[in-house]
């Protein structure tokens, strides 16, 4: 018996991998903060070898948004400024539940 085993792509190669997504909405955690680590965990798994940031732009109970920066120089800070943001995301949330992933914009 086998099993496939999927890898996470790195988003800056080949954006963001549809299949995996698909495999996270509807996915339902404890609580909102259990919700909004596993986000970040996963983003930090897509950013692999980027040198961008996934940054929170706005958080609410039902909204999460991210914008992908590129982080500038040798800091580990990136910046909300328009040129920099490489991808926007928006996560629908409901009762602890991812209900949607959506990319915004891409460049």
């Amino acid at each position: 018996m086998s099993s496939k085993v999927e890898l996470i792509e790195p988003v800056w190669y080949g954006g963001t991998n549809k299949s995996i997504i698909k495999k996270i909405v509807g996915k339902k955690f404890s609580d909102q903060a259990s919700l909004l680590n596993f986000l970040t965990e996963f983003h930090e798994l897509m950013l692999v070898g980027s040198g961008g940031k996934y940054i929170a732009t706005s958080l609410s109970e039902r909204v999460v948004t991210y914008n992908l920066v590129q982080i500038n120089g040798s800091a580990n800070t990136g910046s909300n400024s328009g040129d920099d943001v490489w991808l926007k995301i928006k996560v629908r949330t409901r009762k602890s539940r991812i209900v949607r992933y959506k990319e915004i914009n891409r460049w």
